[in-house]
């Protein structure tokens, strides 16, 4: 850093514009701040150094880009400067214990501020003079963003989103007494999300995955992050909410929601804990599928498993997981038999297997809708690195790249187009037989039993809450009185993942080969 001068300032000068809008930059005023400031440089004699550009930040704080950037050059004793010149001190701060620390800083490598608008000489008066304009512009940028934070406020109330637009949604102005519309393109993924998690079958990341593959994206294009859509997936906005913590506000929305409050609502529980996700953690153990699942009928702890060790060989058992509960030591193969004896009870609706070949077809046309979907969207990644290819080869040939840059850019290319093929191949694999989903779907209507015995740990855990969405409980000695789902809602559910449409042994294959 430059040390304290005692010299007059040089002439030396650079110029600081800054506007606090995209709107302000299109509308010409950083160029007329500009024009100004350099009027005044020639007319005192001054050499413009340098212009520091800031487009459509605050001065709220000092922590912007071009004003960091712009100190540094002035600190560095190469740049030589001897004053800031500003179109007024509001471009420079609107803080004003920002301005007199900055200002302080800036005399002490002596560079002096000067304002177009506000011209101040460096005695007494003129630093009280300066002072009070600081203290003006903290007043006006405190009572702007008080006049601000009233207006989203009462906007609030009355159903309007305040911000910008989420994804899913539309900024409009005043469409119909409300201000976001959904988005054609992203509020259809967003709602499957929504309601595929909400199913409590997939996780999600497997959720995220299966929306990342139709073609969900951020708003520079790139694939949704796990962090991302944990965000999205608890923000009320999207049950039809204006929520605002931070004021204390949660009215209901004029737009229309992209999820029911049904849906919005379970999914809270499931990522607050309040319900399970069947999926198969790590610390699962495959030789206890219904750990967790179950819950303890005297306490409502959930129910785990373990092996205990005897003088010959080990047994498997259930337990509580409350150590002071009674429910423990019950052997594994007499409760799940129990549980066994229960699948084979259940029996559809009658009303509703009348519709079943219909029910069937009708998922069977959706699950083909998601895969098109999302084979197009493959495609077109393909077509485009291709054709990013066909570029870098024409550049080469023209010799407006050399050799080395050329073979670099070709073999990330080459990989690109391997992945997205890679991609493309398992998105076909998704394409399902209509006569094979019709046997699956048959198998799981009339043998439940059977298909739970000859399932993967993960598929059991899946089946389980495809049956029973609440869980059952177990005292000891029988089942709770189990809530399971109807017969439609079963086989929606448990058609919607695909790691349970992939037969298990002894069933038809579903999938096309």
């Amino acid at each position: 850093m430059r040390k304290k001068q005692s010299q007059a300032p040089s002439n030396n000068a650079v110029i600081y514009i800054r506007v606090s809008t995209q709107e302000q930059v299109e509308n010409l005023s950083l160029e007329l701040q500009e024009s100004r400031c350099r009027e005044l440089c020639q007319k005192k004699g001054w050499s413009v150094l340098r212009v520091f550009r800031e487009e459509g930040q605050s001065a709220k704080t000092t922590r912007r880009d071009e004003f960091q950037r712009m100190l540094r050059f002035c600190k560095d004793p190469k740049s030589a400067v001897g004053r800031i010149v500003v179109y007024d001190l509001s471009r420079f701060a609107r803080n004003m214990l920002d301005q007199l620390f900055t200002e302080k800083e800036l005399k002490d490598v002596g560079i002096r501020l000067e304002s177009v608008r506000e011209p101040t000489e460096d005695t007494a008066l003129g630093r009280l003079h300066r002072n009070t304009l600081a203290v003006y512009n903290q007043f006006d940028n405190d009572n702007r963003s008080e006049r601000t934070v009233a207006g989203m406020t009462q906007a609030a109330k009355v159903g309007r989103f305040p911000f910008k637009a989420p994804i899913g949604y539309i900024n409009v102005s005043q469409h119909r007494g409300h201000n976001l519309i959904p988005d054609p393109r992203t509020a259809p993924l967003i709602r499957k999300g929504f309601e595929l998690f909400a199913t409590g079958l997939q996780s999600q990341a497997e959720v995220l995955k299966q929306l990342n593959s139709l073609g969900l994206t951020t708003r520079k294009g790139t694939p949704m992050s796990a962090q991302s859509f944990q965000k999205l997936l608890v923000n009320p906005v999207y049950a039809g909410w204006v929520s605002i913590p931070t004021w204390g506000l949660k009215c209901q929305g004029s737009f229309e929601p992209i999820v029911s409050q049904i849906d919005f609502d379970t999914v809270q529980d499931l990522i607050q804990g309040r319900k399970i996700v069947a999926k198969a953690y790590d610390h699962n153990n495959p030789d206890f599928p219904l750990r967790v699942f179950l819950r303890c009928g005297l306490c409502g702890s959930p129910v785990t498993g373990g092996w205990s060790t005897g003088k010959r060989k080990k047994y498997a058992y259930y337990r509580c997981r409350q150590s002071q509960c009674d429910l423990n030591n019950i052997g594994r193969d007499d409760l799940e038999s129990k549980f066994i004896q229960l699948l084979k009870r259940l029996t559809p609706a009658p009303e509703l297997v009348a519709d079943f070949t219909s029910t069937v077809r009708g998922e069977w046309t959706r699950r083909q809708g998601d895969a098109e979907a999302a084979y197009a969207a493959v495609q077109q990644k393909l077509t485009k690195v291709r054709q990013r290819k066909d570029k870098l080869v024409d550049l080469r040939l023209d010799g407006d790249i050399d050799q080395t840059t050329y073979e670099q850019q070709d073999e990330r290319l080459n990989k690109d187009i391997e992945a997205a093929q890679v991609e493309l191949r398992k998105v076909e694999s998704q394409f399902l037989d209509l006569d094979g989903v019709l046997t699956f779907a048959e198998k799981i209507v009339t043998s439940p039993a059977r298909l739970w015995l000859e399932s993967s740990v993960d598929q059991r855990q899946k089946l389980q809450m495809a049956l029973f969405p609440s869980g059952l409980s177990f005292d000891g000695l029988e089942f709770g009185t189990p809530a399971s789902s109807s017969f439609f809602s079963m086989l929606s559910r448990i058609s919607g993942d695909q790691s349970l449409l992939a037969s298990p042994t002894g069933f038809e294959p579903v999938l096309s080969p």
